[in-house]
């Protein structure tokens, strides 16, 4: 059935359930955690109103990404990690909104409180992306230590059965691949039949999550701020399939650009390109605020597009997996790749600030 389907529609389809999944549960979680409710967060200070969905998506970031997860996750099926790492957890976080944020910020003179914003959010998604993978191996301890348990009982009845214990070097393998191996052969199924009956399941779960929200755009009149995360939700697809075009640079960024080889080039990209895409259509806000159509729409843009066509947990990822590169090598202290996470880091900030405040501060001073 999928030799006359192209590969590109395949995986297509496989983002359109988790981004819309992603961007509900994105503007809800900040409801949650906004003034209105909790009262954490707010929109003019250092803890942003996406802290909360960064923090959560970059911890889920570090679960999935960990090595024995992703190899579980593989074994049932090659598009898992696409559709719940590039789709779900790329949608649930946003750079561009959290960074026009501190744009905004910036502008209205809260220097301090945007120069922490930037810092709050870098580390507390960085943390949270550790934790999740410290969690993995904590797992598979707690796993190890009960199989070293069960072997020991098992030792005191038959003194035979304890041929096959692990030597005290083993323990770390032995750790990861108890959560890889266990239950993973009854999942090795034939490739084609995974493929096309994934391809199944995602269409019709694109149509049951995506269809019903796009209704909802037209008919849910009673609150406006629902009916626009039903219009953002509808339209973040569009851009988690941007996003995940531009990340095939990462692994061909040209060396012309002076970063070589090693920089992921699609997802700064994509960050910055979305920042300022953002704050070119919040200008008409700046123009007439009186506009509450405009302003329904240009949120739902804002959250739909920019917000799955950027991603924090991926950005994460990638600077957590370049300073692991740096570490594993010989000497890392003289290594010249132990400032690559540093840069790839705050060329990636300084170039969404500096172009967020020319486009969007050129609106608000000339106005």
């Amino acid at each position: 059935m999928l030799r006359t389907v192209p590969e590109w529609v395949v995986l297509s389809v496989h983002l359109v359930a988790p981004s819309v999944l992603g961007t509900i549960s994105r503007a809800y979680v900040e409801i949650l955690f906004g003034p209105t409710v909790i009262n954490v967060t707010s929109n003019t200070s250092a803890v942003f109103l996406d802290l909360p969905v960064n923090a959560l998506g970059s911890f889920l970031m570090g679960v999935v990404h960990h090595e024995v997860v992703k190899g579980r996750l593989d074994s049932l099926h090659p598009h898992l990690v696409h559709m719940i790492g590039t789709a779900f957890m790329g949608s649930l976080t946003t750079f561009a909104s959290w960074n026009f944020q501190v744009v905004q910020m910036f502008i209205a003179g809260n220097w301090v409180g945007a120069f922490f914003a930037l810092i709050i959010g870098t580390h507390v998604a960085f943390m949270s992306f550790m934790v999740g993978r410290q969690l993995v191996h904590i797992v598979g301890l707690l796993a190890y230590t009960r199989m070293e348990k069960s072997r020991a009982a098992q030792s005191q009845v038959s003194p035979v059965s304890n041929q096959d214990g692990a030597e005290p070097d083993e323990r770390h393998s032995h750790q990861d691949s108890i959560l890889s191996s266990s239950g993973g052969a009854e999942f090795e199924l034939d490739s084609r039949f995974k493929t096309s009956h994934m391809f199944i399941f995602s269409s019709v779960f694109a149509a049951v999550t995506w269809g019903p929200i796009l209704a909802a755009c037209f008919i849910d009149h009673a609150d406006p701020s629902r009916q626009k995360i039903w219009i953002a939700a509808a339209l973040a697809p569009i851009g988690t399939m941007i996003r995940w075009q531009l990340s095939f640079l990462n692994t061909n960024s040209p060396k012309r650009f002076g970063a070589g080889s090693w920089f992921p080039l699609g997802t700064f990209l994509t960050n910055v390109g979305a920042t300022m895409l953002d704050a070119l259509v919040q200008i008409p806000q700046v123009l007439d605020k009186s506009d509450t159509l405009a302003t329904k729409w240009i949120g739902a843009v804002s959250s739909g597009i920019m917000g799955c066509m950027s991603t924090v947990s991926t950005w994460i990822k990638e600077i957590a997996m370049l300073y692991a590169k740096a570490l594993a090598e010989e000497n890392p202290a003289r290594s010249p790749h132990i400032m690559h996470n540093w840069i790839y880091a705050l060329a990636t900030l300084v170039a969404a600030q500096i172009l967020g405040i020319l486009i969007y501060g050129t609106a608000v001073w000339t106005t």
